[in-house]
């Protein structure tokens, strides 16, 4: 789509890529690109480095990032503002702000638009965290199994986790957020 660019790791798939390089008539080289027009992500821990795949995470009550980028709105946390992360350790968030982003699917297919509020910025996140909670908390549904990912409803909007990322003891559920 216009205006998107896909996260360092995505690849083609579906229809094979290739360049060849062949001499032409002036002497140079001549380059010929085939491309797909499908995009996947592979499924490694690599991946979450990217700051636009989201993990969906059912015990997070905000939504959580180690970059500022995209972020709107932004105010300052106050004294009592800390996050707990799962070790038990608290530290402040640098900044809160609201991301409007394109929610695409693991090819990459732009699906709609959201407004993620309240997304704590901190750097010494690891990656970003999704809040499915907060999201069942405003009357978003919780579906899925192994085959689908997560997948949150609300009336027609569906927002989903399908980007496997396997890990030793599971998989973590990821999705792909554009910041616009």
């Amino acid at each position: 789509p216009p205006g998107w660019t896909p996260p360092p790791g995505f690849r083609a798939s579906g229809e094979r890529a290739a360049v060849a390089v062949h001499g032409n008539n002036s002497g140079g080289p001549e380059v010929l690109l085939m491309a797909s027009n499908k995009l996947s992500v592979p499924g490694t821990l690599r991946i979450l480095q990217d700051p636009n795949i989201w993990v969906g995470d059912t015990a997070a009550t905000a939504h959580s990032t180690p970059w500022h980028q995209g972020l709107t709105n932004c105010v300052l946390p106050t004294a009592n503002d800390t996050i707990i992360f799962g070790g038990g350790d608290a530290h402040a968030p640098v900044t809160v702000g609201d991301m409007p982003a394109m929610h695409c699917d693991q090819h990459g297919q732009q699906h709609m638009s959201v407004q993620l509020s309240n997304v704590i910025s901190n750097p010494k996140s690891a990656f970003n965290l999704f809040s499915i909670l907060k999201l069942l908390k405003e009357g978003w549904s919780l579906k899925g199994n192994a085959a689908t990912g997560l997948i949150l409803s609300k009336g027609s909007a569906e927002i989903v986790f399908n980007i496997g990322i396997p890990t030793h003891k599971g998989v973590l559920y990821c999705a792909y957020f554009h910041y616009t």
